[in-house]
């Protein structure tokens, strides 16, 4: 009975110690990735917008009218993936256009709307050495809304950081 007794006290510590390994692998891998969002395009797709007179231009502007589930993101820590569409010539980029589709069919080539693209302004500049202008890229950076500036894409992500 002695014996029992010794391995189901055995059975239990290797049971906790288990149970503690895996949690702490868990916390792990979790750390990596708490607070931030994946930003799918299907939430960034559902825009709205509303035509205004625009002093500067002359003529109406379509206006975003951001849906709840995005207002409730901007100013958060957020990771969205999609096609690399440089602005800029050279190998040093302030600022990049990130697709829901490839170049062929993206909103500046007249195959989608200004829902589809985010404007991504990096913490630091990026080289085209870390592009890939051929697949999809994930970028992670705070989510912000622009309705106002005309400079800009609707949806801009700041601070951006390239996913690896």
């Amino acid at each position: 009975m002695t014996g029992s007794v010794l391995r189901l006290i055995n059975l239990a510590q290797n049971f906790r110690v288990k149970t503690i390994l895996g949690l702490f692998l868990f916390l792990l891998v979790s750390i990596n990735s708490f607070g931030q969002t994946d930003l799918g395009w299907k939430v960034l797709s559902k825009m709205e917008f509303e035509e205004e007179y625009n002093e500067e231009y002359g003529f109406d502007v379509p206006y975003p009218i951001f849906n709840e589930k995005v207002k409730a993101l901007e100013g958060k820590l957020v990771v969205v993936e999609g096609y690399i569409i440089p602005l800029e010539v050279g190998d040093d980029h302030e600022l990049l256009v990130l697709s829901k589709y490839p170049e062929s069919t993206c909103f500046f080539c007249g195959m989608a709307g200004p829902e589809t693209v985010i404007d991504i302004l990096p913490t630091r500049k990026i080289k085209n050495r870390e592009l890939n202008i051929q697949g999809k890229m994930k970028f992670k950076g705070i989510l912000k809304l622009n309705k106002d500036n005309l400079d800009h894409m609707n949806y801009m992500l700041l601070k951006a950081e390239i996913v690896r």
